[in-house]
């Protein structure tokens, strides 16, 4: 795809299998990518803010 100039489904189409993959393995259908990533994926989690040197 990518090599025909299809650039836009040569990366959402992965993206969407990465997506049906994900909700298959937490057996979630009910949840969005966006969110699907937050809660499941170790680094899409919300980091605690560091403090600054000095």
């Amino acid at each position: 795809m990518w090599s025909s100039g299809h650039y836009r489904e040569a990366v959402s189409a992965p993206a969407r299998a990465v997506n049906a993959f994900t909700q298959t393995k937490v057996d979630r259908r009910d949840v969005s990518e966006t969110n699907l990533s937050r809660r499941f994926s170790p680094w899409m989690r919300p980091r605690r803010a560091s403090r600054g040197c000095g």
